[in-house]
Order: C-alpha cells, then sequence, then structure tokens
C-alpha cells in the first residue's frame, strides 16, 4: 500500500526521506504574461511590388523587403492586440482589418508603415471577406450583413441586410468607369445568394439554390452578368 505524505502518495519502497538541496534565486522571477504568451502567428499576408505585409495574431503588422531573393526586415506597427485577418493594397497605402472588425488605413513609404486614420466598420461579429472597388470597401461578416465603407470619407455608405446566415463570399462587378452601374453579390452559410446595387445598396435579387457545402468563392463578369461559385469540399 502507498503511504500519503503531504497529498502526494508515494510507493513504500521508496525512502521517505531523499537527499537534496534546494537553490533560491537571487533576483526576482518574471511571471508577466508575457513570459508564457505563445509566439505570434501569421493570420493574412500581402505581396506589394518588392515587400511583403504580414499581419500578426497579436495585431502586429511586419513589413519585410525581398531583396536577392533573402527577406529583410524594414518595420513594425503595433495596432490593437486582436489578431490582424485581411490585408489589402490601396493606391494611397494599405488596409488592415483586425478580428474586431476594426479598419485600419495606413500610409506606407519608405519602407514604413504609419495609421492614418481608422474606424469601426460597425460589425458586431469577424468580417469573413473583403473586396474593394475604387474608393469603397464591401465587407461581409458573421453577423448577416454586408457594410459598404467609403475610403475617402472613412465612414459607412450603405449596410445591407437580409442573410439570415454568416455571409461567406463576395463577389463585385462594374460595366463602365463609374461605380452608377456596380453590383456586389454575396451568398451565406445557407446557399442563398444575392445581389445588390452598389450605389443604392438595394436587393434586385434573391438566389435561393441550395448548395451541398458552404459558397466560398463568387466572381462576376462584366458582359454576361453570369455568377461563377466554387462550394469548399
Amino acid at each position: 500500500m502507498p503511504i500519503r505524505r503531504n497529498s502526494l502518495y508515494i510507493p513504500c519502497s521508496i525512502p521517505c526521506r531523499i537527499p537534496c538541496s534546494i537553490v533560491f534565486p537571487t533576483q526576482p522571477i518574471d511571471l508577466s504574461p508575457s513570459m508564457f504568451a505563445a509566439p505570434a502567428t501569421v493570420w493574412s499576408i500581402l505581396m506589394t511590388n518588392h515587400y511583403i505585409i504580414l499581419g500578426l495574431s497579436d495585431g502586429t503588422i511586419e513589413t519585410y523587403r525581398l531583396k536577392e531573393n533573402k527577406l529583410f526586415k524594414t518595420g513594425s506597427l503595433e495596432t490593437n492586440k486582436s489578431g490582424i485577418c485581411h490585408l489589402l493594397t490601396t493606391p494611397s497605402g494599405v488596409i488592415a482589418i483586425n478580428l474586431f472588425a476594426e479598419i485600419y488605413f495606413l500610409d506606407f513609404h519608405a519602407d514604413t508603415l504609419a495609421i492614418q486614420h481608422y474606424i469601426k466598420s460597425g460589425h458586431t461579429h469577424a468580417i469573413t471577406c473583403v473586396k474593394l472597388l475604387a474608393n469603397q470597401l464591401v465587407t461581409g461578416s458573421t453577423d448577416e450583413t454586408i457594410r459598404v465603407i467609403s475610403i475617402e470619407k472613412g465612414r459607412i455608405v450603405h449596410v445591407l441586410k437580409g442573410h439570415l446566415f454568416p455571409i461567406t463570399a463576395l463577389g463585385l462587378c462594374k460595366n463602365g468607369k463609374g461605380q452608377s452601374d456596380a453590383k456586389v453579390m454575396s451568398a451565406d452559410e445557407s446557399g442563398e445568394i444575392r445581389l445588390w446595387t452598389l450605389t443604392s445598396g438595394r436587393c434586385q435579387f434573391i438566389l435561393r439554390e441550395k448548395f451541398e457545402n458552404d459558397i466560398d468563392s463568387i466572381r462576376l463578369t462584366q458582359r454576361t452578368g453570369f455568377c461563377i461559385s466554387r462550394c469548399s469540399l
């Protein structure tokens, strides 16, 4: 039978007194949360010219320059502690979106990133898909809504409501040079597809075709207007 000593079970065959020495540290021990934090992982990647931009799980954005087949770290920018899920490039800089559905507009000059301004998208849950058309950003979320955001004005233009399940895919198309006839197509987890007018935010038609799996991509063609969707396996 084992013997219980100080809440530990010790077999009888092992001596209860074992010679040992204990050395106490002379310096304070660091027990901060960072001591136990796991290293940040890459959540999003953006390649532009000779640069690679990484969005990390701890909210940090790192920039690297590709030179002679080698990567050299050129900068690091800390945002909120929420992970960076999406990165997009624009003529004026970079857009970063985190898990809290916050949108950061960044300047990218001389190997460094700087926050120009940021807005809250208004989504109550994470953003699952993002599309960019000229000066407008379209976001879909697990909160079942789609939001059209003006990059120039930095504010929400339209909130598209109607889906009853999380948004899984977005597709954009415009027939002319302007945005008056621009369309956005959205799909949700149930397989429902909706076509919206980007300028008015109105739904033009609903396709309630039930696919066997979630739709994870949509493409709109300029000439025929057909939708090409791909279901995940």
